[in-house]
């Protein structure tokens, strides 16, 4: 059984795009523009509060199937937009992932770029195994919001 389809909607459906789940390549996301959003500021305390489960389980040495994403903030014109970042590695000072966000939403960023944060700058990150959030992803339901209208 495919573990991606144990999922339906919402934020599950965000997570699962993040991951590149199925036989497609992985989905670009928007890069969000939540400026003052309530929820987004919470998630990214929680994130950063947190941000020593995720140093752990990368310094450990995941399983194959396990994947890491982490976000950052880019200012553009005065707005805040969060970028994610997949197919991350961590180098005991920074994570490096490729941009995972649409091309043209920021004039800076391309989709596909390598890109490197610390983890001071991450305002969230997510761990995923087979399909399914272990960890993280505390922003996910303020995007999943969104999307559909309401925070």
């Amino acid at each position: 059984m495919n573990p991606c389809r144990t999922f339906s909607g919402g934020l599950a459906a965000a997570v699962l795009a993040l991951a590149g789940c199925g036989s497609e390549p992985p989905a670009k996301v928007p890069a969000g523009d939540f400026e003052g959003s309530l929820g987004l500021l919470q998630g990214t305390q929680q994130a950063r509060q947190t941000i020593g489960r995720l140093l752990k389980a990368v310094k450990d040495h995941a399983p194959a199937g396990r994947l890491f994403l982490v976000r950052f903030v880019v200012v553009e014109d005065g707005t805040r937009k969060y970028v994610w970042l997949e197919d991350v590695q961590y180098d005991g000072q920074r994570f490096t992932g490729r941009v995972n966000n649409e091309d043209g939403m920021l004039s800076g960023v391309r989709h596909g770029e390598l890109r490197s944060v610390a983890p001071a700058e991450i305002a969230d990150w997510v761990m995923i195994e087979n399909g399914k959030v272990l960890d993280g992803g505390f922003t996910l339901a303020v995007d999943a919001n969104a999307k559909n209208g309401a925070e």
